[in-house]
């Protein structure tokens, strides 16, 4: 977190001081190389051996890969919900652009980007995990939920009022770092919790599975930016997470996940 503080200063210094393309072939090389270290501890992590008995793939193949959509309410909710919130993508690709051709910031605006985004992962780091553990996840997901809603809401206030308003920008990347915050206290955590034993990784599985169709939220977000106009992509996807957050409101508490399944059956 300090380490993302010290980087929004460094990115800024980089782009205001060195010429186009130059500056941002400093940042991709710097990033490369910070990159690999992490690399390599990856490489050298070792999983210790599962205790007790495993999930058996061939049970998993029986039972169907698309059994705990089909039967399981909650993870239907849950699902729902994620994908709904994960549409913030839409317009975040699109912030910076918008910044600084349509407000007017300079390009060297995009290390305070990184600074607020950083400060709202580590502030929602603390809340979310500290909500997560004394209310349970849903309310993580919910207080998660309004942040992803607040981003886009934000940017379109600023769009209207106007470049008046232009500096307080970052407080879009506020929002994006505190919803980024949410997914493993209140996403993951509640993905965790409702599943039967000996299923919790065909849930997983299945559900990062169906998620990763949002990797294609951008390019989404960029025929309608193009078709339409910065008011649009912003309140369209305002309307989409919002209603993320509707579907949060519905996510039952996960000590009622055994009770759910039987009353669907």
């Amino acid at each position: 977190g300090l380490l993302g503080l010290g980087a929004g200063v460094l990115i800024s210094a980089i782009i205001d001081e060195t010429p186009f393309p130059k500056d941002f072939a400093i940042l991709f090389t710097i990033g490369f190389t910070m990159m690999i270290p992490s690399a390599i501890a990856l490489f050298m992590l070792r999983e210790p051996a599962p205790e007790g008995k495993t999930e058996d793939p061939a049970l998993a193949r029986k039972i169907g890969l698309f059994e705990p959509l089909k039967k399981d309410p909650m993870f239907r909710q849950l699902m729902l919900c994620r994908t709904l919130i994960a549409a913030g993508g839409l317009a975040t690709s699109f912030y910076v652009g918008h910044a600084t051709k349509q407000m007017g910031l300079p390009d060297a605006v995009v290390g305070q980007f990184v600074i607020a985004q950083t400060a709202g992962t580590m502030i929602g780091a603390a809340v979310f995990s500290f909500v997560a553990e004394r209310f349970g996840p849903r309310f993580a997901i919910r207080l998660g939920s309004i942040a992803g809603a607040a981003a886009p809401l934000a940017a379109l206030a600023l769009h209207i009022a106007g470049g008046s308003l232009a500096p307080i920008y970052p407080l879009v990347y506020l929002f994006v770092g505190l919803v980024n915050a949410a997914w493993m206290p209140g996403f993951t955590n509640y993905a965790l919790e409702i599943p039967p034993k000996g299923r919790r990784s065909a849930y997983i599985g299945l559900g990062n599975t169906l998620l990763s169709v949002m990797t294609f939220a951008p390019l989404a977000g960029g025929w309608l930016l193009e078709a339409t106009s910065y008011h649009v992509l912003f309140g369209v996807t305002v309307a989409v997470v919002a209603s993320g957050f509707l579907a949060a409101m519905r996510l039952r508490p996960v000590e009622q996940a055994g009770q759910v399944r039987e009353q669907a059956r």
